[in-house]
């Protein structure tokens, strides 16, 4: 198996299957450290702390995460 998040790999060892991870496509696009000046002018962000919520996309996360 061929994984994009190592994270993921280990599920699979786990389970017994050979798993290999390869990068995942964006690492070499996105750089390491964001410019966040001109992240907050592109949306729009005032100084100040901002909130982001990055739930995985299974329901169970959002609700595991969200009640903490």
């Amino acid at each position: 198996m061929l994984v994009v998040f190592s994270v993921r790999g280990e599920n699979y060892q786990d389970a017994g299957i050979p798993v290999t991870y390869v990068g995942h496509p964006l690492a070499d696009v996105i750089p390491l450290e964001p410019d966040v000046a001109a992240a907050r002018a592109v949306l729009g962000l005032d100084a100040g702390p901002v909130i982001a919520l990055l739930p995985e996309a299974r329901l169970s996360e959002v609700k595991r995460h969200g009640a903490a």
